[in-house]
């Protein structure tokens, strides 16, 4: 077992954790006029504003938004119970059965359009020969 911590462990725990934003150096190579050069840029390497995902408490795990359990979240915090409570009642909520069975009938009827364009196309290489 390690006692020490892996320099990049501690990066990532102080970004997630520290709220700290972490840059890398960048070389590339640029052409301009058929004349090669390398640039060296600096870039954002971590950041711990996830601008796509809806974080959770924890700081760790997050749902995509418009995910229905962040939904039944909002719901809950209008209703006036506590932030702390309708996070965790939000995530041990399932999906209604008629949505289950939406999705379910979408795959379903995707794989059928599929077969039927591949036994199409194997029907139209008959006939032409190919």
């Amino acid at each position: 077992m390690r006692t020490e911590a892996d320099p990049m462990t501690l990066v990532y725990r102080d970004c997630l954790f520290g709220k700290e934003v972490f840059y890398a150096k960048n070389d590339g190579i640029r052409s301009k006029d058929h004349v090669l050069s390398l640039v060296e840029s600096e870039k954002k390497a971590l950041c711990p504003i996830d601008t796509k995902r809806w974080i959770l408490s924890d700081g760790i795990s997050s749902l995509p938004y418009d995910h229905f359990r962040i939904k039944v979240y909002k719901n809950m915090v209008k209703d006036g119970i506590p932030h702390e409570e309708a996070e965790k009642r939000a995530i041990r909520a399932k999906l209604p059965e008629k949505y289950q069975n939406e999705s379910h009938r979408s795959i379903v009827q995707g794989s059928l359009i599929v077969r039927k364009t591949l036994a199409s196309l194997r029907n139209s290489s008959a006939v032409f020969g190919i």
